[in-house]
């Protein structure tokens, strides 16, 4: 019988409590604390769920999670400073990864090389304008042509994506199967179309070998073997074109696979449903779109709006805001589950090699707060002095950018007096031109527009991008301080599947 249907029938039956609340956790028997934390399982198995490939099952997750459970109920100890529903929770989901980590037969290496190449096809083609040769990309991973080509037959092998992923399957489970609302909505609609258009466009700038290695493959179901023949090259030949082009489609469509797409698209379609609500209400109103036009107004409010930021703001933290400002569109990379998986490597490594074997992984990190920690630990630092030190440069980073994101609050609590301003001195316009009562309606409606574009950028503009950056600069503080913890405990000599379940407690929510 699957967990998940125990659970049920258990919640059906209506089971009670065997002992009460008020009882020491500790003091608890399993079966109760078991039947207490089930409805835990099952949520953390449905919020997994939503970021696995489709052949993962949420039951399977469940029955994973339900033997995790089983386990932390049996070792659990109140005198280890965690309650049990914390610990519980580290568990269950270490249990559930273990078990997909079990059914995917790539090794994380290959991941790993995937990511590396992807990234540097992406630098040398935004660099240089054009395709990347394989010498190129050889070159920017410091191996040779031949390592380059086995790494590309290994990524030829593992999964890139599929539409299945999105949900198109009508045989398999996808996330939004566990939603409330079984109905697409209408942002659904707009991110499959632009994700479909950008593979078309990607598909169409490869080359015309890697393309046409992709149509036999995928469109004429052809094997590597008959591919071969038609292009008169080697079966391994095929294979090394058909990863190159993975690589290469995975480097052009990095922006789609990034966890953080949802909230650059939401900016975009915030932005434009605030428009059209202005715009569609004065249609409605009798008004009309050029009505809501006014360049003196737009001067006042804007420039003023600027010059108040200017006269509050040091220059560095002006400066600041605007370079972080596209993060309300395009916020940073952040995947902490690669994250996690680095930290555990280099656990691995220091357990086998000794700290100074992660020499090599100090001169390729290209992240300079990782990289200063890193360094740090091999050079033997003390955990306390380690932490010290990336505890004082996160707050520095933290409040610097948190600055900068203030800003834009800062504008938007200047910008609707400014739109005040603009009105009464339209009014003043007005008033010396009483002589011509024909104006007057349009010079009050005009006086009227700076108070619009005051209170327009403040509520749809600048305190929304304020709080946005707030948002973005939170979620990176979140990541770093789990890298300090993740350095500390190699610095602790912890064991790596123990550094791991701690690390993932902090996405645990």
């Amino acid at each position: 019988m699957r967990a998940s249907t125990h659970y049920s029938n258990t919640q059906k039956r209506g089971a009670k409590p065997i002992v009460d609340d008020d009882v020491p956790v500790d003091q608890v028997p399993q079966q109760e604390l078991v039947l207490r934390h089930a409805d835990l399982v099952k949520r953390i198995a449905y919020h997994l769920v939503s970021r696995m490939p489709p052949n993962v099952e949420v039951d399977d997750l469940i029955q994973s999670g339900m033997i995790g459970l089983l386990d932390a109920a049996k070792h659990y100890s109140a005198t280890k400073g965690a309650n049990f529903e914390t610990y519980a929770g580290i568990r269950i989901r270490g249990a559930m990864l273990d078990e997909v980590r079990k059914s995917d037969w790539t090794p994380r290496s290959v991941h790993r090389n995937m990511r590396e190449m992807a990234d540097v096809v992406r630098k040398i083609e935004n660099a240089k304008g054009q395709d990347a040769t394989p010498t190129d990309i050889a070159l920017g991973l410091g191996v040779s042509i031949e390592e380059y080509h086995k790494l590309v037959q290994d990524a030829a092998s593992c999964r890139l994506f599929s539409f299945d992923q999105m949900g198109s399957s009508e045989d398999e489970s996808s996330p939004a199967d566990h939603a409330r609302d079984e109905q697409p909505g209408p942002f659904d609609h707009i991110e499959h179309a632009g994700f479909r258009d950008a593979m078309a466009a990607a598909i169409s700038g490869l080359p015309e070998r890697e393309k046409m290695v992709l149509s036999l493959y995928y469109d004429e179901d052809m094997n590597l073997r008959e591919i071969g023949e038609v292009l008169e090259v080697s079966e391994s030949r095929v294979c090394q074109i058909h990863g190159q082009a993975l690589v290469r489609l995975r480097a052009r469509l990095a922006e789609w696979l990034q966890p953080n797409l949802p909230m650059a698209i939401l900016s975009l379609i915030g932005i434009v449903l605030g428009l059209i609500a202005i715009i569609g209400g004065a249609i409605l109103k009798g008004s009309s779109a050029g009505a809501l036009v006014g360049s003196a107004a737009f001067v006042i409010v804007v420039v003023g709006t600027f010059a108040a930021s200017l006269v509050q703001t040091p220059l560095a933290t002006f400066l600041r805001a605007w370079k972080i400002v596209a993060w309300v569109f395009k916020p940073p990379a952040s995947n902490p589950g690669a994250m996690i998986e680095k930290i555990v490597e280099w656990s691995n490594i220091a357990r086998k090699q000794g700290l100074l074997g992660l020499e090599s992984a100090v001169e390729a990190e290209k992240d300079e707060f990782l990289k200063k920690g890193l360094q740090s630990l091999v050079d033997g630092g003390e955990p306390d002095a380690i932490r010290s030190s990336m505890e004082i440069e996160l707050d520095t980073m933290e409040h610097f950018d948190t600055q900068a994101a203030k800003v834009f609050e800062a504008m938007g609590v200047y910008s609707p007096t400014l739109g005040i301003i603009g009105a009464v001195m339209g009014l003043m316009a007005v008033m010396q031109n009483l002589n011509d009562p024909s104006k007057l309606g349009h010079g009050i409606a005009a006086a009227f527009i700076a108070t619009i574009y005051g209170i327009a950028f403040a509520n749809l503009l600048f305190l929304p991008m304020g709080n946005k950056l707030k948002s973005v600069i939170h979620g990176q503080s979140q990541v770093r301080t789990m890298v300090i913890e993740g350095i500390i405990a190699i610095a602790q000599g912890e064991n790596p599947r123990n550094i791991e379940s701690k690390l993932q407690g902090y996405f645990h929510h």
